[in-house]
């Protein structure tokens, strides 16, 4: 179904240029919703009993008193914050901006070029409310403290802001290279009989579209916290726990590890950093330990081990296949947009309908299919680690317990 869309694209009739401004502006304005909604839990530190009166309660109960959780320490979260807040500061002031120019092109439309149509007011007043959610998303993340609660709502905001840029910034990408045959194309036409009206409408598309790659970089690069250290040996941990959301899509928390095993000539525990805590065995075995209950209130007709299987992993069950029905489909998009190319390359001067910038298209879509389809990937390998080891560990725990 895929393939064919693609081999459709050039023919297909064209998709009003409204209805992506229009999804996007739904998306964002629900996902202010969700975050005003919900509320991430405290995380209060998990404990378990200090004996071993816990491996004798009755089934269905929960033990009373509990121990601490490992918790990794900051290093030097006196400097790291104020820079980090300098960051969130930046990043504020472009959203804000771009909320501006937003508003003052939709004015400028409709001053110059007369009241539109119902259609292009929705496109020119729907970027009004991606980067109005933006902002307000931005500005109440920006007085944030480094406290546990308020590292996980300065992330959940950080993530937010980082879709919307990102879903911003390719769809200002893809209406930069569509032909203005489809109706989709940022570009003002070069028939404007005013010359002073094309440079002042060009102006604006390369103000908005630099603004927004400038969003979407500040937004990607934004740490999850200061980097962390063990809190016994106080050896740097790996960054995946502290990185920001480029550095986790692209698998940059991986490079240190990778030079120091290059650059070395033996490796050992001491020599390559620490594991975050919530990977380390002692958690992972103390998280276990408080999934007894459920095998006895498992519905009837469940299996009770596969009962608690699918409750303790359910988050991590459905990343996976989240990841690979996005995986599958973006499979097959590289191979499109080549066949695409080579027929574009092979009926070039007999069909009118293949213009240059139809190339332009094929040729961009194929990169990025490629880069996208990769990083869907490492990231399903990657997510899917955990799950043996979850699993080993589950089955080692209901073993002995």
């Amino acid at each position: 179904m895929l393939v064919f869309v693609l081999e459709h694209l050039h023919t297909a009739a064209p998709v009003p240029a409204w209805v992506p401004s229009l999804v996007l502006a739904v998306g964002s304005s629900a996902l202010a919703l969700g975050l005003a909604l919900s509320h991430p839990p405290k995380r209060q530190p998990i404990q378990l009993a200090l004996d071993h009166d816990h491996d004798h309660h009755s089934p269905g109960t929960e033990p009373l008193a509990v121990a601490r959780l490992e918790q990794d320490d900051e290093a030097d979260p006196s400097s790291f914050y104020p820079r980090l807040r300098l960051h969130k500061l930046a990043t504020t002031v472009t959203l804000v901006t771009l909320l501006a120019v937003e508003l003052f092109r939709a004015a400028w439309d409709a001053t110059v070029f007369g009241t539109p149509r119902w259609t292009l007011w929705i496109e020119r007043l729907s970027p009004l409310a991606l980067w109005g959610t933006a902002s307000v998303v931005s500005l109440v993340s920006l007085p944030l403290s480094n406290s546990r609660r308020s590292i996980d709502l300065h992330w959940r905001f950080t993530v937010a802001l980082f879709a919307l840029a990102a879903a911003a910034f390719a769809l200002t990408l893809l209406r930069l290279v569509l032909p203005r045959t489809t109706g989709w194309s940022f570009l003002p036409p070069r028939t404007l009989d005013d010359a002073h009206l094309y440079t002042a409408q060009l102006a604006l598309v390369l103000t908005t579209s630099t603004l927004t790659l400038a969003a979407f970089l500040l937004t990607g690069t934004t740490p999850r916290c200061a980097p962390l250290v063990h809190p016994k040996t106080h050896q740097p941990v790996v960054t995946l726990a502290s990185c920001s959301p480029f550095g986790y899509l692209l698998f940059n928390w991986v490079t240190p590890v990778l030079h120091q095993c290059y650059s070395s000539d033996s490796i050992d525990e001491t020599s390559l950093p620490a594991l975050p805590a919530a990977d380390r065995a002692h958690n992972l075995w103390e998280r276990f330990r408080l999934t007894d209950g459920l095998m006895a209130r498992a519905p009837k007709r469940w299996n009770r081990l596969l009962y608690r299987l699918i409750v303790v992993n359910a988050r991590l069950f459905a990343w996976q296949i989240a990841l690979s029905v996005t995986n599958a489909l973006l499979y097959y998009v590289p191979a499109a947009f080549l066949q695409r190319l080579v027929g574009f390359l092979e009926a070039r001067g007999t069909d009118q309908e293949q213009t240059i910038q139809w190339a332009y298209v094929y040729v961009i879509g194929l990169f990025a299919g490629i880069v996208v389809e990769s990083l869907v990937s490492g990231q399903l390998w990657f997510g899917a680690s955990p799950l043996p080891l979850s699993l080993l560990a589950l089955d080692v725990t209901c073993a002995c317990c």
